[in-house]
């Protein structure tokens, strides 16, 4: 929330609701979709492929790499920088 002036906390906050909620509606469509439409059949019994599989999982990856990315290229706010300049090291040690 250091990215939004305070008066906008609330909108920014149900901005990333609604996005985070879309992802999920998404991802479970998807998910659906490939499941379905990959399929097998064993022992009389239609199943979801191993390439069902390998597909989701690929694309979930693919979509985690994305995420970090634009959360790498995400320009950062001036008082997050200053917090975290003058922030003091720990100097606690493991015993």
């Amino acid at each position: 929330m250091d990215a939004v002036p305070p008066a906008e906390t609330a909108a920014a906050n149900s901005l990333n609701t609604l996005m985070r909620m879309l992802g999920t509606s998404s991802c479970s469509s998807f998910v659906a979709a490939i499941a379905t439409g990959l399929t097998t059949t064993v022992a009389g019994e239609l199943l979801p492929a191993a390439s069902a599989y390998t597909v989701i999982y690929l694309a979930a990856a693919a979509a985690a790499l994305l995420g970090a990315a634009l959360a790498a290229l995400t320009p950062r706010s001036a008082a997050a920088d200053a917090s975290a300049a003058t922030a003091e090291p720990s100097t606690a040690r493991a015993a």
